[in-house]
């Protein structure tokens, strides 16, 4: 199953409700970004990898470094 969400309240929720296998997170949500996810993914020793819409979403907590996929241009 597939689960979509745009915020970081109704993906915590989601996750508090049913954690899933693995998660990929766009960090750049409408007006927040997604790094209270993951780490609740991490204390949850979730896999989880950051992958962002428009190139290099700037700078990431240096513990979720790592974790960003490139995307293409």
């Amino acid at each position: 199953m597939v689960r979509t969400v745009a915020s970081v309240a109704k993906a915590l929720e989601m996750i508090a409700d049913r954690a899933p296998d693995f998660a990929l997170l766009d960090v750049g949500l409408v007006h927040e970004k997604s790094f209270a996810v993951a780490e609740r993914l991490d204390a949850l020793k979730v896999p989880f990898v950051f992958v962002p819409g428009y190139g290099n979403a700037g700078a990431f907590p240096a513990r979720f470094a790592g974790r960003a996929e490139a995307a293409e241009p």
